[in-house]
């Protein structure tokens, strides 16, 4: 069977080697769906020239990219003035043309990066970032909140047939507090404003506690759902 999304290409594809300085440079992809998570795959709608042509080139040389949520979700082509810093270097699968002549890739997010300058805004955007590193602690009360949070997501799927239920063994197989609460994150209907502060938060704990209230909201709508379900029945 040929990989036609193009999800194998991501094992091809290594992480961009920072200089002296710990900076990596590499062209840029607004995100019109908002920040993507790292570990987590998710899809990534390629909008206006620039992110066409930037996703081109990443593919050509076979490296990774920067993508960073729009300030202005309006616009179909922002400039750099008009993106968030706090973005996630990605991977990139095969470039798709959809039903509509709009173009589309699969993203597999790496790492959190901080964008410290652009270095080319035309033809396309190129910037130079820092990878962030994450306060990722394992204790026993980080333990604690993992596995309550991990019942909060066996409710949320049994609850919202939106949720594959496979995404739950990779919540259950995830080794770290940070890993898990984006893994959780990827699959609810956040605001954008919520998903972008969630990225920005990299305190893993503080980010799953966050991630444990954004649950409970969930649930507590999905439960009150199937409550009118069941009456109007």
């Amino acid at each position: 069977m040929t990989d036609s999304l193009g999800t194998n290409d991501f094992y091809t594809i290594e992480n961009a080697e920072p200089d002296a300085h710990g900076l990596i440079e590499l062209p840029v992809i607004s995100l019109r769906e908002g920040a993507i998570f790292p570990n987590v795959i998710s899809p990534i709608a390629l909008l206006g020239k620039r992110a066409i042509r930037a996703a081109e080139t990443t593919q050509e040389a076979i490296h990774t990219v920067i993508g960073v949520a729009r300030l202005d979700h309006e616009s179909v082509d922002p400039g750099a003035d008009k993106l968030h810093t706090i973005g996630v270097e990605l991977a990139l699968g095969r470039i798709l043309r959809m039903p509509d002549d709009s173009f589309s890739a699969l993203g597999q997010g790496r790492r959190r990066v901080e964008i410290v300058e652009f270095t080319q805004t035309k033809p396309y955007l190129i910037a130079k970032a820092r990878p962030l590193e994450e306060i990722n602690l394992n204790t026993r009360k980080t333990q604690a909140t993992m596995q309550a949070v991990l019942n909060l997501f066996r409710r949320a799927i049994e609850l919202n047939d939106n949720i594959p239920e496979e995404v739950l063994l990779y919540a259950l197989n995830a080794n770290n507090p940070g890993w898990l609460a984006d893994l959780i994150a990827s699959t609810l209907a956040l605001t954008l404003e919520d998903r972008q502060s969630l990225l920005e938060t990299l305190d893993a704990e503080a980010r799953l506690h966050r991630v444990a209230e954004l649950l409970n909201e969930e649930i507590n709508v999905l439960e009150l759902k199937d409550e009118i379900t069941s009456q109007v029945q």
